[in-house]
């Protein structure tokens, strides 16, 4: 697989790590990069992982470990897209299989 080296921009942080930062990327995300940035490529699968972690929790592991089940949301939250149509259907297929235990905090 070809590799290419991160724009200076978008180089991984080297903080607390020594040699195990890549320091070349898969040429898939280089088209990515080219468009805008890696977010182009990377928050869709994110926002995919973080549907699909939810949508794999049972009700019961969400009854029990609420701070989870809400850590999992704002996973969700920070990493949906822009898309205002994607960002629907994924909050509607989280209200409809776990409606009954989203709390909403009334302020």
């Amino acid at each position: 697989m070809d590799r290419f080296p991160f724009p200076v921009e978008q180089r991984p942080s080297t903080a607390g790590r020594r040699s195990s930062v890549p320091r070349t990327m898969p040429a898939k995300w280089k088209v990515a990069s080219n468009v805008r940035s890696l977010s182009v490529y990377l928050e869709p699968i994110l926002y995919e992982k973080g549907v699909e972690s939810i949508s794999s929790m049972n009700e019961y592991y969400l009854k029990r470990d609420p701070v989870r089940f809400k850590m999992y949301l704002d996973m969700y939250e920070k990493f949906v897209m822009n898309d205002e149509v994607a960002k629907f259907r994924a909050k509607k297929k989280i209200e409809k299989l776990y409606g009954d235990l989203i709390v909403v905090e009334e302020v």
